[in-house]
């Protein structure tokens, strides 16, 4: 196992921010899957601007407003009155919702049949006549051209990229690293949030093991304020303007919490400036790249005696093998 692991870190932007256990915190091996990636295989954009196209453009132009009403009420409402209030309202929109999502369909001249392109190049091509009506006659050229809901179609596709995505995640692994490359993967999962999409951590799991990588969960426990050199405290210390509009009024200025850097002023890294000269500076971490290098911390603490080091312990884990210590002791 040694020289084979992969240490990753999910996460909402970076879907995964991982390196190799050889890394070193001077020159980590990196590697990063982003939101942007995955939107990009998946072809998430297109997809959405074709629906909301399609939204607009349809007669009457009512598609949104169905959906606003429909959003005022709650659908998994155990409450009677309230669920009997939501059947009721989706009542009123049902034929217009039903009406757009099943008679919106594609349009393709060439539909009809995946040899049809195969069939009019030999119908181009025929010199005599009878050789013309034969390719008529055929079966595939004579009927008619298959059309399918539109969002049927989107779904499909959606669910098919995101299969293509996972194939290609696992090659991009395998090529970079390993083969037989054994994956760490924090197990903290963030809860719901308002205007965010839910993080991918159950689901990564599931997807690298179908594609057959050994993964392991790894406890993030303290893994995140801890400094990976002298396994002190990280604090936040930069100052930045608010990035979310709704909540600029109120605070203006926020706290930069994906900058890090250690509270031991005695912890110092060399820093090479561009006439070659090396000085010493305190460390400046980016918020993954701590927890990476922290779980490569609690690798080597498995892998020389199978323990994790007390930095990243719970305390109540700490307390059971103190308790633990004490009755050995007077055993």
């Amino acid at each position: 196992m040694e020289g084979k692991v992969l240490l990753l870190d999910p996460g909402r932007h970076d879907h995964l921010f991982g390196i190799h256990e050889n890394s070193m915190p001077e020159k980590p091996m990196v590697f990063r899957w982003t939101r942007n990636q995955e939107q990009k295989q998946q072809r998430m954009t297109w997809f959405r601007k074709t629906q909301e196209k399609v939204k607009r453009e349809y007669p009457g132009s009512t598609v949104q407003e169905a959906k606003d009403k429909l959003t005022r009420f709650n659908c998994h409402a155990l409450d009677p009155d309230e669920f009997d209030e939501y059947i009721k309202a989706q009542s009123e929109v049902w034929d217009v919702l039903s009406t757009f999502y099943m008679s919106t369909q594609t349009v393709h001249a060439d539909s009809r049949h995946q040899f049809h392109a195969k069939h009019k190049q030999l119908l181009s091509a025929s010199d005599t006549a009878s050789e013309m009506q034969e390719c008529k006659a055929h079966p595939y050229l004579a009927c008619e051209p298959q059309n399918y809901p539109l969002h049927h179609k989107l779904c499909l596709s959606a669910y098919l990229n995101k299969e293509r995505m996972g194939a290609y995640l696992a090659r991009e692994l395998r090529h970079r690293f390993k083969r037989d490359v054994v994956i760490g993967i924090g197990n903290w999962s963030v809860l719901m949030q308002c205007f965010h999409e839910p993080q991918r951590g159950k689901g990564m799991c599931k997807m690298l093991c179908k594609h057959r990588f050994a993964v392991c969960l790894v406890d993030e426990y303290m893994t995140s304020k801890t400094c990976p050199v002298c396994l002190g405290c990280l604090e936040t210390f930069k100052d930045i303007p608010n990035p979310r509009p709704g909540s600029q009024d109120n605070n203006p200025i926020v706290h930069c919490h994906g900058l890090l850097h250690c509270q031991n002023v005695e912890c110092l890294g060399d820093l090479v400036k561009a006439d070659g000269t090396v000085v010493k500076r305190r460390w400046y971490w980016n918020w993954d790249m701590s927890v990476a290098l922290n779980f490569r911390h609690i690798l080597f603490g498995l892998l020389a005696n199978s323990k994790v080091p007390n930095q990243y312990l719970h305390p109540w884990i700490r307390e059971q093998m103190a308790a633990e210590a004490a009755e050995a002791a007077e055993a």
